[in-house]
């Protein structure tokens, strides 16, 4: 069923090519390709097609920590800087170009 819905997007012409994987306890139990990697060479869709995702980091981060914190990896109100070292004692930049300490944390 699955097979058939991503050959459908392909066959009519909406996208050019499609991977599906699926993983299970981190196990691959799904693969299937339709269409073409490149559609000027004709090249197939494969497991090995390199995908760009190009701005779809946001979107993928945002589930991510969704996740984490749905099991209670993290709280939203606590500082980043727990979790992140990087961001301890941010500064912030001030009109004439100066720096100062922000009043908290991120």
């Amino acid at each position: 069923q699955l097979s058939a819905w991503s050959d459908g997007w392909v066959e009519a012409g909406k996208i050019p090519g499609m991977l599906t994987m699926m993983m299970r306890k981190g196990k691959l139990v799904y693969l299937h390709s339709s269409g073409h990697a490149n559609v000027d060479t004709g090249e197939p869709m494969n497991e090995r097609t390199l995908l760009r995702f190009y701005s779809m980091t946001k979107p993928i981060v945002s589930v991510c920590a969704m996740v984490a914190y749905e099991r209670g990896l993290f709280q939203l109100d606590e500082p980043i800087s727990i979790h992140l070292p990087g961001f301890a004692k941010p500064r912030v930049v001030l009109p004439g170009g100066g720096t100062e300490p922000a009043a908290r944390e991120i």
